[in-house]
C-alpha cells in the first residue's frame, strides 16, 4: 500500500513541473554573460538608486554607457564585482536593461557579502536579460580586435563657430546616431550621415551651427552614439581645449540721445560681430569736469543677432550737465576687437 502511494506521487504532474523548473534554472544560470563564483546560494534582491546614474557595460566609470537609471527606478540586484564597489543590476520596468551601477548610488544597500561575484567576459558587446526564473543574462561575445571606436580627432573654429572632426579608429562600423554635448549641455544630434554608420578609418567634419565662439576660453566636448555602443576606448570620446574666435567680434556703442524732459540718457548698442552675441555690458555715465567721476552705471543683459541693436535707458540726475558727460561701455562677453567705438562722444574735448 505504501509503495503504491509513493509511485503515484512520483508520477504526479506537480512534482514533474517542479523538477523541470528547478533543472531549467540550474542549467541556464550556469551559462550567462557573467560567470558567478560564490559558495553561497545566489540571491536576487531589490534596491533603489538614490541619484541619477549611468548604467555601465562593465564595473568601471570609463566603460560604455548602456542607458541611464533615474532616481527611484526599481531595480533587481543580480551580483557584485570582486571589489564589492559595483553591482550588476536589472531594471524591473525594462527587462532588456542590464548593467553595472556604483554601490554608493544605491539604497538600501544589498547584502553584499552573500551576493555572487560576477566577472565580465572580455569582448561583450551587448547584454540581454529577462528577470524571470526561466531566463538569466545571455551573452553576445565579440573579439577584442573587432570593436568600433568613436574618436574626437580635432577641434577648431571656423567663422566663429565650433567645428569638430570625428573619426572611427576601430575595426568595425560605428552604428547609431552620433550626438555631441558642449560643457555639459543637453546632447545634440550630428546632422551628417544620418542613418549611415561611420566606417573604420572614416572621418567627418561637423560644424556645430549653434555653438558660437564669442571669446577665448576653454570648452569641454563629448561625443557618443544613441543607442550606446561598446567601444575599444571610451577615453577618446571627449576633449578639453582652449579655443578663440577666428573673426573679430565687436560690440558698438552706436548712439546716445538725451531726453531732458524725462531725465533719461538713452544709449544704443549694436552687435557688429559675424555671430549672435549674448552677455552683459557695463555702461557708465562719467563727468568730463570732475576727474572723470562716475555719475550713473547700469549693467544690462543683451542677446543680439549680427547687426541687431538694442536701446537701454539710464535715469540721470536732474543736476547733470549733459553737455559735460561721456558714456563708456565695456563687456566681458566677447574679446572686443574695437574699443574706440565703445565711447561717446568719440572725440573728447
Amino acid at each position: 500500500m505504501l509503495l503504491s502511494k509513493i509511485y503515484k506521487f512520483l508520477k504526479s504532474k506537480k512534482l514533474f513541473i517542479d523538477l523541470g523548473v528547478f533543472l531549467s534554472i540550474t542549467i541556464i544560470t550556469a551559462s550567462g554573460v557573467f560567470y558567478f563564483h560564490s559558495s553561497e546560494e545566489e540571491i536576487l534582491t531589490s534596491a533603489i538608486p538614490i541619484r541619477d546614474l549611468a548604467l555601465r557595460s562593465a564595473p568601471n566609470s570609463t566603460t560604455a554607457i548602456v542607458s541611464n537609471v533615474e532616481t527611484g527606478t526599481p531595480i533587481v540586484v543580480l551580483a557584485r564585482n570582486k571589489q564589492a564597489n559595483w553591482i550588476l543590476i536589472q531594471k524591473i520596468s525594462e527587462p532588456d536593461q542590464t548593467g553595472w551601477l556604483p554601490l554608493d548610488g544605491i539604497d538600501p544597500l544589498p547584502p553584499i557579502d552573500i551576493l555572487p561575484i560576477a566577472t565580465v567576459v572580455p569582448g561583450i558587446n551587448k547584454i540581454n536579460a529577462v528577470p524571470t526564473a526561466a531566463r538569466l543574462p545571455e551573452q553576445t561575445i565579440q573579439a577584442n580586435n573587432d570593436l568600433p571606436d568613436l574618436s574626437i580627432e580635432d577641434v577648431f573654429v571656423k567663422n566663429n563657430k565650433l567645428v569638430i572632426v570625428l573619426s572611427n579608429v576601430g575595426e568595425i562600423d560605428v552604428k547609431g546616431r552620433i550626438h555631441t554635448s558642449i560643457d555639459g549641455s543637453p546632447p545634440t544630434p550630428v546632422d551628417i550621415k544620418i542613418g549611415e554608420p561611420l566606417r573604420p578609418s572614416e572621418k567627418i567634419e561637423v560644424t556645430l551651427e549653434n555653438e558660437y565662439v564669442q571669446r577665448r576660453g576653454s570648452v569641454h566636448i563629448t561625443a557618443y552614439t544613441d543607442p550606446p555602443i561598446y567601444e575599444r576606448n571610451i577615453g577618446n570620446n571627449e576633449v578639453k581645449i582652449v579655443v578663440s574666435p577666428d573673426l573679430p567680434n565687436d560690440l558698438e556703442l552706436s548712439d546716445v540721445s538725451i531726453i531732458k524732459s524725462q531725465n533719461i540718457i538713452r544709449v544704443l548698442i549694436t552687435n557688429k560681430s559675424p555671430i549672435p552675441i549674448t552677455g552683459s555690458a557695463t555702461i557708465s555715465v562719467r563727468s568730463t569736469l570732475d576727474d572723470a567721476k562716475d555719475l550713473d552705471t547700469i549693467q544690462p543683459y543683451f542677446s543680439l543677432r549680427p547687426g541687431e541693436s538694442v536701446p537701454f535707458d539710464i535715469n540721470s540726475r536732474k543736476n547733470i550737465d549733459t553737455d559735460k558727460i561721456e558714456i563708456l561701455m565695456s563687456t566681458s562677453a566677447i574679446n572686443d576687437s574695437n574699443l574706440e567705438n565703445n565711447i561717446s562722444p568719440r572725440v573728447r574735448n
